[in-house]
C-alpha cells in the first residue's frame, strides 16, 4: 500500500476492521474509521493508526442506512479529497440457529448487515473511486460459505450473496480500473467468536489444517495486500485466509478449470 492511500473501512472500531486499519496505517495510509455505536473504540483505533504512521479520522455512520452512507462519503471527500480503497467489513452479529427454528427476520438481519451495507457503500463510493489512485474494493466474506457448519444458514446465505456481488462487480467495474475482491475469512479470534458455543469453535479448530484460530492481524496482512498495487492483476477473487481451509473446490488431476 502506498503512502497517502485513502482508505475507508466500515465497522473498523474493533476486531478485524481495526486490525486492517492499523496495518494500513503502518504503510502511511489515510484511514477512515467507520463506527456505529462505540465512539471510544473508534477513537482508540484512530489513535493507534496515527501512532503507526498513518492519518486517521473516525466517522459515525450506520452503513445499513443509505443516507448516512452518503453523508459519510461527503465527509471523506471533504477531509481527504477523495477515496482510493473501500473495505466492506461491517456485519450484523448472529447466533447459530438450526434451520427449522430459523426465522426469516433473522435471515433479513444478516442480508441487511452484510449485503445492504456493501451495496450502499459501493454505490456511494463509486464517484470517488473512479478518480482514485489504483482504486480497489475489498468485501469481507466467510470461509463457512463453502465450509459450512450447522446453524449458520442465515449467515452463509448473506455472505454467499456478498461473494456473488464481488464477482459481478469485478467484471462491471473493471473498465473503470476498479478492482473488486473478497476475503473468505477463517475462524478468527475476535469478540464475535467469543460469543459462539464452545463446542462449535472446538469442532472448527479440529478441522483446520494449521490447528489454531487466526488472529485479526493475520487477516489484515492479506487484506492490505489485496487492496494494494502489489495485487494489481487480481480481481474477482474470493481469497481464503483460513489456515488451510479452502472455499474453492479442488480440481481433479488433469482437469482444466
Amino acid at each position: 500500500m502506498r503512502d497517502g492511500t485513502r482508505v475507508l473501512i466500515t465497522g473498523s472500531s474493533r476486531g478485524i476492521g481495526a486490525a486492517i486499519a492499523l496495518r494500513a496505517g503502518v504503510y502511511g495510509a489515510r484511514v477512515v474509521i467507520n463506527f456505529r455505536t462505540n465512539a471510544d473504540a473508534a477513537a482508540t483505533t484512530a489513535d493507534l493508526v496515527r501512532r503507526a504512521g498513518g492519518e486517521a479520522i473516525a466517522i459515525r455512520a450506520d452503513v445499513r442506512d443509505a443516507s448516512q452512507v452518503r453523508a459519510m462519503l461527503r465527509h471523506v471527500e471533504e477531509q481527504f479529497g477523495g477515496l482510493d480503497v473501500l473495505v466492506n467489513n461491517a456485519y450484523s452479529p448472529f447466533e447459530p440457529t438450526p434451520f427449522e427454528a430459523l426465522s426469516w427476520d433473522a435471515v433479513e438481519t444478516q442480508i441487511t448487515g452484510s449485503v445492504r451495507t456493501c451495496f450502499h457503500c459501493i454505490q456511494a463510493a463509486l464517484p470517488n473511486l473512479r478518480c482514485g489512485n489504483a482504486p480497489s474494493i475489498l468485501n469481507i466474506s466467510s470461509i463457512t460459505v463453502r465450509q459450512p457448519v450447522p446453524g449458520f444458514a442465515h449467515r452463509n446465505l448473506a455472505k454467499a450473496a456478498v461473494e456473488g456481488l464481488t464477482r459481478s462487480l469485478a467484471i462491471e467495474l473493471s473498465p473503470l480500473g476498479i478492482r473488486v475482491n473478497a476475503l473468505a475469512v477463517g475462524w478468527t479470534r475476535t469478540e464475535q467468536l467469543s460469543d459462539m458455543p464452545a463446542g462449535i469453535v472446538a469442532a472448527a479448530v479440529a478441522a483446520i489444517p494449521l490447528s489454531r484460530l487466526a488472529t485479526p492481524e493475520e487477516i489484515a496482512e492479506t487484506a492490505v495486500f489485496l487492496v494494494s498495487p502489489a495485487a494489481s492483476y487480481i480481481t474477482g477473487t474470493v481469497m481464503p485466509v483460513a489456515g488451510g481451509l479452502s472455499p474453492d473446490p479442488i480440481l481433479g488431476a488433469g482437469e482444466i478449470p
